[in-house]
């Protein structure tokens, strides 16, 4: 097979891949947790609540607040829903472009680009992921493009890409943190760059200028907002304890070790047959990110995402050398890339109804109540993303909501029949089954007759109206 008809085959499979992205905005169950979460949070800060100060959060605050506007404008329709994923899926979009980039301009050419995302692409946990709200998004996109500038630094020893890539490392790190993670491997070689002086103090100094600007602002951000004690205890003490309170994990990961396996049999091949500091630096980070999700937080199947990324990339280099050796490979290649971009229209686990089930149920609830009224929602999912909360603790109250009460007592103690006798929220979630297990106490489990005495249940047996006075 050509090298022209080759590329357009897999132009055509990432088509199919963003196909699939595109419907995932409406149908992909995939984390629509995390998308109601951050929304939410957005239409608080719109309201004029600052994070972590009047509600409770745990991530870097610099996405609602640029999402807030696009949240206030939607009026409390539900479908920002769409609006934000469809901006989400742009995000990363751009994300594969930069991928694609390095690759094609320090690694390998055209045709190994287009293989890495399609392989990337093929994957249903990513296909279904894209799309989602999450900060992640835009730090990956932050993180490649300081990838893209360091690997341009090493080549071309400029200032401004050295500066470029510090500058979009520190952006990364206000949408989250983990950033850092992924940036060691950077640091390791640039610790090399130091000592081979192909990075002078001088050049340090000047790259930090950016970096030390923003930082800045945000700390003075957080400082006037009487803010920068709580963004610490909440984005670094709270989340360093989160694995010993979370749940246990809903997936067995051991499939994760064959694709390790693979990867380590592909990086001796590639660092055997080219010593390039490019895709050892590549390699660098496959391992550094394997590493983090073993050892550390991974509870569900798309904190692997970005591992699959880097394995797409050492798998589409070791392919690439294979087809210019041997042409007739190509077939077999497309042939699975085909199949497995296929499998995502048998619907496949995708749970669509649930995601448009629990979109309709936001929208009456948004139509039923007004901006001023409480809603109590259940501990893992916030339906009333338009409505005011209970408490400070309004997710997740039962084991992070808990941690930070323990450790910090910021907020009056939670107790949700409390609440629902005091606050007397206008309508209450409530599913048995998300009460019903090991919350940590009667404070977090609701008293079904005290529902009953305040409460009908409506035509959604999982939702209860106040009742009239």
């Amino acid at each position: 097979m050509s090298e022209k008809c080759f590329s357009r085959i897999l132009l055509f499979l990432i088509g199919i891949s963003a196909l699939s992205v595109f419907i995932n905005i409406f149908i992909g169950y995939q984390a629509i947790t995390d998308d109601l979460e951050h929304i939410h949070a957005s239409w608080l800060v719109w309201n004029g609540q600052v994070p972590y100060k009047d509600f409770f959060e745990h991530h870097h605050p610099l996405m609602w607040y640029l999402f807030a506007p696009i949240v206030g404008m939607c009026n409390r329709n539900i479908m920002v829903f769409f609006v934000i994923r469809g901006i989400m899926s742009l995000v990363s979009f751009a994300t594969l472009y930069v991928v694609y980039r390095i690759i094609k301009d320090f690694i390998s050419d055209r045709i190994t680009g287009l293989l890495a995302i399609s392989i990337y692409c093929a994957s249903f946990v990513v296909q279904q992921t894209l799309a989602q709200f999450k900060p992640d998004l835009f730090m990956q996109l932050f993180f490649m493009l300081a990838v893209y500038y360091f690997f341009r630094f090493i080549r071309d020893e400029k200032q401004k890409d050295l500066s470029l890539c510090a500058a979009f490392l520190t952006i990364g790190f206000l949408f989250l943190q983990t950033i850092i993670f992924l940036a060691l491997p950077l640091g390791i070689i640039g610790i090399y760059l130091i000592y081979t002086k192909k990075i002078g103090l001088k050049m340090l100094a000047k790259a930090a200028v950016i970096p030390a600007v923003i930082l800045c602002s945000a700390v003075m951000f957080l400082y006037f907002s009487g803010n920068l004690e709580r963004y610490f205890q909440l984005n670094w003490i709270i989340n360093s304890q989160m694995q010993s309170v979370v749940p246990e994990k809903a997936t067995d990961f051991s499939d994760f070790y064959i694709i390790f396996a693979i990867d380590t049999g592909c990086s001796l091949f590639l660092l055997c047959k080219n010593r390039n500091i490019y895709v050892a630096t590549l390699i660098l980070c496959f391992y550094a990110e394997f590493l983090l999700r073993a050892f550390y937080f991974s509870p569900v199947i798309y904190y692997f995402k970005i591992l699959l990324l880097y394995n797409s990339v050492i798998i589409s280099l070791v392919l690439a050398e294979i087809y210019r050796k041997w042409k007739l490979s190509t077939y077999v290649v497309c042939l699975l890339l085909l199949l497995a971009n296929l499998k995502f229209f048998t619907f496949e686990n995708t749970q669509a109804d649930k995601t448009l089930t629990t979109l309709n149920v936001i929208s009456l609830i948004s139509k039923n109540t007004t901006q001023d009224d409480y809603v109590l929602n259940t501990p893992f999912i916030p339906l009333g993303i338009f409505n005011k909360d209970v408490h400070y603790y309004w997710f997740f109250w039962h084991f992070l909501g808990k941690l930070d009460e323990t450790l910090y007592n910021y907020a009056e103690p939670f107790d949700i029949n409390e609440l629902i006798k005091t606050k007397k929220p206008k309508l209450v979630i409530y599913r048995k089954y998300q009460f019903s297990e090991k919350m940590g106490g009667k404070q977090f489990e609701i008293d079904e007759n005290l529902l009953s005495e305040y409460y009908n249940k409506t035509s959604m047996d999982f939702l209860y109206e106040i009742k009239a006075k």
